[in-house]
C-alpha cells in the first residue's frame, strides 16, 4: 500500500479524512446524498485536482518562457454526457497583457498536457487489494 495515501473514516457518515504526506484534508458528501456536507465530495474533490494541475502546468510553462501572468483561472466541472459516460468541462481564464492568438492556442495545449488531464486520457488500472 502506498503510504503517502491514507484514507480513514472519521463517523458513521461519510465524512473521511485523507491523509497525504504531511498534509491532511477531508471529503464528504452532500445532505441529499445522507452526508454532512463538512467538505468537499470526492468528485469534486477529483475537479479539484484537475483544475489545480492545469494552473500550476501553466504556471511552470509561463515561467520557463518568462511570460508574465497576473492571474490564472482554472474552472472544472463534471456532468454526464448522452452515454452517461463522466465529461470534464475546463474553463482556463489567464490574465496577461502578452495574450495573441498563437498564445492563446499554446495555453490550451499546455493545458492538455497536464498530468492529471493526461491521466484521464489515458486507460487507467485499479488494481483493488483486500486486506
Amino acid at each position: 500500500m502506498n503510504p503517502g495515501l491514507t484514507t480513514a473514516s472519521l463517523t458513521s457518515s461519510y465524512t473521511t479524512r485523507i491523509t497525504v504526506r504531511t498534509h491532511e484534508l477531508y471529503a464528504d458528501e452532500p445532505i441529499a446524498l445522507q452526508g454532512n456536507d463538512t467538505a468537499p465530495s470526492p468528485m469534486e474533490l477529483l475537479c479539484g485536482a484537475l483544475a489545480s494541475c492545469t494552473a500550476i502546468t501553466l504556471k511552470m510553462y509561463f515561467g520557463l518562457k518568462n511570460i508574465q501572468t497576473d492571474q490564472i483561472t482554472v474552472v472544472v466541472a463534471m456532468e454526464d454526457d448522452a452515454n452517461g459516460q463522466k465529461k470534464f468541462i475546463r474553463s482556463v481564464e489567464v490574465l496577461s497583457s502578452e495574450l495573441n492568438d498563437t498564445l492563446k492556442a499554446k495555453i490550451l495545449d499546455i493545458a492538455n498536457k497536464c498530468p492529471v488531464h493526461r491521466m484521464f486520457e489515458q486507460h487507467t488500472i485499479i488494481t483493488s487489494i483486500l486486506e
